[in-house]
């Protein structure tokens, strides 16, 4: 899920969130999760960047963690999995609102 918002005053091309449910566990392993997913996201903001300016916008998302893996391979995988899915349907919505255009 994701939303653009025109680029009035953008300071930033994109805004992520994370949030870990509580039956993962007690709150430790939750942000040992949280930050095994930032320093994912960290590691490929190269590809959000160039999703964000595709989209002559604000991206903003959130990263629900759901999973009852606590692996950091296994997370870290899922993450970039969630990643790809994003750019993936932002370029989709990206070109049918071009297309729509002309």
């Amino acid at each position: 899920m994701f939303r653009q918002v025109q680029p009035d005053s953008i300071l930033v091309p994109f805004q992520i969130g994370v949030a870990v449910g509580k039956s993962t566990g007690t709150a430790v392993r939750r942000n040992r999760i949280k930050r095994i997913i930032w320093e994912a996201v960290r590691l490929n903001q190269n590809s959000l960047l160039e999703a964000a300016n595709l989209a002559d916008g604000l991206l903003t998302a959130m990263l629900l963690y759901r999973g009852r893996s606590f692996d950091s391979e296994t997370i870290t995988r899922d993450t970039l999995t969630a990643l790809g899915k994003l750019n993936a349907g932002l370029v989709k919505h990206t070109l049918s609102r071009k297309q729509d255009e002309t």
